[in-house]
């Protein structure tokens, strides 16, 4: 038996295999103090260059990804801004 019909025996609240992701719900918007907190870009002048090129990163993984999929992002090393790209990219 694999681990995840395992896991599913024991009562766990694991979706069954093959079954697609669970729709996230919308989050209320965050003001752009908590934005910048966060260290996530908001749209302001300053920034614009940044925003449009999370825009169309964004926009060619919509294009390229059928139905539900994931996208992995893995840093390279400790700092170099992996987090910060995944947060842009939600």
């Amino acid at each position: 038996m694999s681990k995840m019909s395992n896991d599913h025996s024991l009562g766990n609240d694991l979706p069954p295999p093959g079954r697609s992701i669970v729709s996230r719900t919308t989050a209320n918007a965050l003001s752009p103090l908590q934005l910048e907190d966060r260290a996530t870009i908001y749209r302001s002048d300053d920034q614009r260059r940044e925003v449009d090129a999370f825009r169309e990163i964004r926009t060619r993984l919509l294009a390229i990804g059928t139905g539900n999929f994931m996208t992995l992002v893995a840093p390279v090393s400790r700092g170099s801004g992996g987090s910060f790209v995944a947060r842009n990219l939600a």
